[in-house]
């Protein structure tokens, strides 16, 4: 029982296209096209709505991470879901690094707050 090559070249076609699948999505991913969303801690001055601020973090592995907005202004203190473009814990960097984002409070929604990371 012995298949036909071109059942084989199928085969092999669908394994390589498999393959090149899953690491364009890890590229993807590791370079912050799809973002994550976590309950954040923000502290920061007044915000409007469609203003854009730059937030730092700590780089500790937490499941609520803390957003400093305005250089230590915590007039507003929030817990809300934000959408991270990039990764809140580098698992091989000290957690003495600081995650520096650009944040930008959008319209009333279910994350009103979507932050990138600076290069």
């Amino acid at each position: 029982m012995s298949e036909s090559k071109g059942a084989h070249t199928a085969w092999l076609v669908l394994a390589v296209l498999l393959f090149a699948g899953v690491m364009l999505w890890g590229y993807l991913d590791q370079n912050h096209y799809f973002y994550h969303v976590k309950l954040s801690h923000i502290s920061s001055g007044t915000w409007a709505t469609q203003t854009t601020k730059e937030c730092f973090s700590w780089n500790v592995s937490t499941h609520k991470p803390a957003l400093d907005c305005d250089a230590g202004r915590s007039e507003v203190q929030q817990d809300v879901r934000v959408k991270f473009y990039g990764d809140t814990h580098m698992e091989l960097q000290p957690d003495t690094l600081r995650l520096r984002w650009q944040c930008r409070k959008l319209e009333a929604s279910t994350t009103p707050i979507s932050c990138r990371m600076y290069p």
